[in-house]
């Protein structure tokens, strides 16, 4: 079955299209054109709307912790991501929208109260290693997460 949207000429009306070709580029450049090939018309009957592709942002899915499974700044970093709805490389990221700043700082307050290591908690360096930040800025971060949401710091 051809398709519905492109119809193709017959001999006449390609000859004749040559002929315009011919007398528009002689008019304007002076010359006739070199055809080398069997040039063949085609008409567009309907012409589709194209519409612009918008990427859409991809949530990482993270898996529910098993038992026995330690936490780490990873699967923190992802946990908050899904959470806030940003991508977990954001996090890490030099971006400063207020959406990502306020989850990067769940994000540091998290990793500083429910990982440790030999009984302490992670360090701040560390954590600062891991999002690509300085540790003051991490003890800022948790601070502030703390006093937004009433919580005791852990620092």
């Amino acid at each position: 079955m051809p398709n519905q949207d492109i119809q193709r000429t017959d001999n006449r009306e390609l000859y004749a299209q040559i002929a315009v070709w011919r007398s528009a580029r002689s008019r304007l450049w002076g010359g006739l054109p070199r055809i080398t090939k069997k040039l063949e018309v085609v008409r567009i009957m309907r012409i589709r709307p194209v519409l612009p592709v918008i990427p859409l942002r991809r949530i990482e899915y993270v898996a529910p912790i098993m038992r026995g499974q330690r936490k780490s700044l990873k699967w923190i970093a992802l946990k908050v991501a899904t959470k806030y709805q940003v991508n977990a490389k954001d996090l890490s990221g030099p971006s400063r929208l207020p959406a990502l700043v306020v989850a990067r700082h769940e994000a540091f307050f998290r990793c500083r109260s429910e990982i440790t290591r030999n009984g302490e908690p992670v360090s701040l360096p560390e954590i600062g290693r891991f999002f690509r930040r300085d540790h003051t800025t991490v003890i800022y971060g948790i601070r502030k997460h703390c006093a937004l949401n009433g919580l005791a710091a852990p620092c």
